[in-house]
């Protein structure tokens, strides 16, 4: 029975690691897949007159058809984690494609409104900054409320490469957020530029290759810059060293940003700080249209993401030394809601189709973490020994 509250793990080749996997997800595979498919945002992808059986066989060739070509080039490893994926669930290959896919494509924007709404608050703290003296992490994913059963903690163990712990959704090869054996850590909060988009690999595979693959934050950093990104996103790097970064970038325009003068803390949410990027961002005023799930027609899109940032920055700066317990608690925010609900706009995000999903503290230095699976304000957080 599958569970939550353990860390699943998986060694061998990449094909190996999959196929474990997949036998996990299997028990869930059928339920996933009607979840999938029944999704409002890809019921707006497809032709009304079109049987969804149909369509999801259509979608999926052409997940396959785009993604299986960068991966053969650039990340050939997740190709066969996703071949053993699909043997040990006994789904289609083509089909566990357009899964990994989903994010890039949920992702993409008309003018002014992408399909699915993502938010996310990432943050690393230097060892001056923490009563532990070491560097630290913490993080809510924001996401849809469906991903929330299909999270779950592995620990991966691949043959030749780097160990590499990570919160993870069952049916992808890669991870929207990790550390590895060296305690490197990369998450990724998606952003939504207006130009500058083109076809490549999602953040969840390139973050999963990353951890396999490099060594501190510079490696990271480097790694990043040379893959072709098929997405916006802001990731945040950070390393024991107390080399903490937000890497900002699209397709084309790659930027890195180091903590404010005079922080030993750094900041990532949805939106571009740098000059050039801002210019083809998502306008801050911009509001969900008729693209978008009905409950979030006319809302604000992406003042979210300026309100997380100024909150975080604002109640980091105003705490001397941070510790697991106040983070907890930074991540359980509700301060800029009106009625102390939590709303769109507060760090443990709520609004009527996206939630924080998952909430994550980590110490780079033991490997002690805490994750909490569901809305912080209303979940616990366990703790667990990443590395032993």
């Amino acid at each position: 029975m599958f569970d939550q509250n353990k860390i699943y793990e998986f060694s061998g080749s990449h094909y190996d690691m999959g196929f474990q996997q997949g036998k996990i997800f299997a028990e869930m595979a059928e339920e996933a897949l009607n979840m999938f498919q029944n999704l409002e945002e890809i019921q707006s992808l497809k032709p009304e007159e079109l049987p969804i059986d149909v369509f999801m066989k259509f979608a999926s060739k052409k997940a396959f058809r785009s993604l299986n070509r960068f991966l053969k080039k650039y990340a050939p490893n997740q190709a066969e984690r996703l071949k053993g994926m699909a043997e040990g669930s006994r789904l289609d290959e083509k089909l566990m494609y357009l899964f990994s896919a989903a994010e890039l494509f949920l992702g993409e924007l008309d003018w002014e409104v992408p399909h699915l709404q993502t938010g996310c608050t990432s943050i690393a703290y230097k060892s001056t900054k923490t009563e532990s003296g070491h560097t630290m992490v913490s993080r809510n994913f924001d996401y849809a409320r469906f991903i929330v059963p299909y999270l779950f903690l592995k620990d991966d163990r691949p043959k030749d490469y780097f160990r590499n712990f990570s919160l993870t959704a069952m049916v992808l090869p890669g991870t929207f957020n990790g550390a590895n054996e060296h305690g490197v850590f990369i998450g990724t909060d998606e952003a939504f530029p207006l130009k500058e988009k083109e076809e490549g690999l999602s953040a969840s595979i390139i973050i999963q290759e990353a951890l396999e693959n490099c060594g501190n934050t510079e490696e990271v950093v480097k790694f990043f810059e040379k893959m072709p990104r098929g997405s916006g996103n802001v990731i945040l790097v950070a390393d024991p060293s107390d080399d903490i970064r937000v890497l900002e970038y699209t397709s084309k325009t790659f930027r890195v940003r180091k903590p404010y003068e005079g922080d030993d803390f750094i900041v990532g949410t949805n939106h571009y700080t740098f000059e050039d990027l801002k210019t083809i961002d998502i306008p801050r005023e911009a509001v969900f249209s008729k693209k978008s799930p009905k409950c979030l027609w006319g809302i604000c899109i992406n003042e979210t993401s300026y309100v997380r940032k100024e909150t975080a920055e604002r109640m980091i700066r105003e705490k001397e030394k941070v510790n697991t317990e106040w983070l907890q608690k930074l991540h359980r925010d509700h301060s800029v809601s009106s009625d102390g609900q939590g709303g769109m706009e507060t760090i443990c995000h709520h609004d009527p189709a996206n939630i924080s999903a998952a909430s994550m503290i980590i110490d780079l230095e033991t490997f002690e973490s805490w994750f909490c699976f569901g809305l912080p304000c209303e979940n616990e957080y366990n703790k667990f020994k990443l590395k032993n």
